[in-house]
């Protein structure tokens, strides 16, 4: 039975070691035969699509759930179009900025960026490269100083900072509030996760839900791994996504998503 498919990519797909980021050749080995066996492949992340086109490419992959669910790709094509409610977002960028808190946020084109202290061009450098092969540019040359201005906000961070002593959403809110891990929170419409855009995916096919499985390492990734049919940690996963995914691979490091693909028999 052919699946839909459903990967993550930093962390999941793509290593981040200190110097350099790659896709681990038993994950490439693995894209290859899934697509062989005719799978249907969809790259499920936070990032934007100017992040993940080359990827794309190189993977010959024409599906993607960008900005956590925000912005779906279906035969290269945008058919799912949800920035973050702005007039819900603003107010806590023009408080959080009074603040001069550590804040990231991605529109289609570009990266913003207030940083006080740094870590967030640490982030972009060190966990946030691009990973497709021979790739030697970095998101760097997309950061942009964050300021007041109201923008289509399709992706927000915040870095660093106890949460409820600085923000507050009432019930009716439009926005929710999310641990991205364990010290950065991130701001999406209610309603939108990386599954809401993999509803998208399957309607978008007619495909059926019981033929999904969803790869994925981190808080963002709860709801796809809980949603789909079949949900994969990898070993190097918080505990609360191992707790509820159907199947724990190795890690990513030790080719985790090439013997889950294995032992999932989709290879």
């Amino acid at each position: 039975m052919k699946k839909s498919i459903f990967i993550d990519c930093d962390d999941t797909l793509i290593v981040h070691d200190k110097n350099k980021s790659y896709i681990p050749t038993s994950s490439y080995e693995a894209i290859t035969q899934l697509h062989k066996n005719g799978h249907r492949i969809t790259l499920s992340s936070g990032r934007s699509h100017f992040q993940v086109e080359k990827l794309m490419k190189e993977l010959k992959i024409s599906n993607a759930v960008c900005f956590n669910g925000h912005m779906v790709i279906a035969e290269n094509k945008v058919i799912y179009d949800d920035p973050i409610n702005s007039n819900e977002l603003q107010p806590i960028i023009d408080n959080l900025l009074k603040q001069n808190k550590s804040l990231y946020g991605l529109d289609t084109d570009y990266i913003y960026s207030n940083d006080p202290t740094g870590e967030i061009r640490l982030f972009i450098r060190d966990k946030m490269r691009p990973g497709h092969a021979n790739s030697v540019d970095s998101f760097e040359k997309y950061i942009v100083q964050l300021d007041n201005q109201m923008r289509s906000y399709y992706f927000f961070m915040i870095f660093g900072c106890e949460l409820n002593k600085i923000i507050s959403v009432n019930k009716n809110s439009k926005i929710s509030i999310k641990h991205w891990s364990d010290q950065i929170f991130e701001i999406l419409n209610k309603d939108i996760s990386k599954f809401s855009g993999i509803k998208q995916v399957i309607n978008y096919f007619n495909e059926d839900i019981n033929q999904t499985i969803a790869f994925g390492d981190s808080y963002n990734d709860l709801e796809m791994v809980t949603g789909t049919a079949c949900g994969v940690a990898m070993g190097n996963s918080p505990d609360a996504l191992k707790e509820v995914a159907d199947l724990v691979t190795d890690t990513i490091q030790n080719d985790g998503f090439y013997k889950a693909c294995k032992k999932l028999k989709l290879i």
